[in-house]
């Protein structure tokens, strides 16, 4: 192994040690904005992965979502039973 000028570290160390340090950034899906791992909203369903920086991102997201889509039948029957949950509270 080659040793580094002026450290007695090799470079294997080092590349060790950077490893270490690296923070996990996302990347928002609204924006693009990145972002470091555990901050933001990350919503994990099977092998879809949503990505948002900030609540305002996730809710102009979803907000589009519901106003484009053309059918959400599918999901109707989830959305009136978490209503009805949160509306408990």
């Amino acid at each position: 192994m080659e040793k580094l000028k002026g450290s007695s570290r090799t470079s294997s160390t080092l590349t060790a040690m950077s490893v270490e340090n690296v923070v996990l950034q996302r990347k928002c899906i609204v924006c693009g904005k990145p972002f470091p791992e555990g901050q933001g909203i990350v919503i994990e369903h099977s092998r879809l992965i949503l990505e948002f920086h900030s609540k305002r991102c996730l809710a102009k997201f979803f907000r589009r979502l519901f106003q484009d889509a053309s059918d959400i039948s599918c999901i109707e029957k989830t959305i009136k039973e978490i209503i009805e949950e949160y509306s408990k509270i």
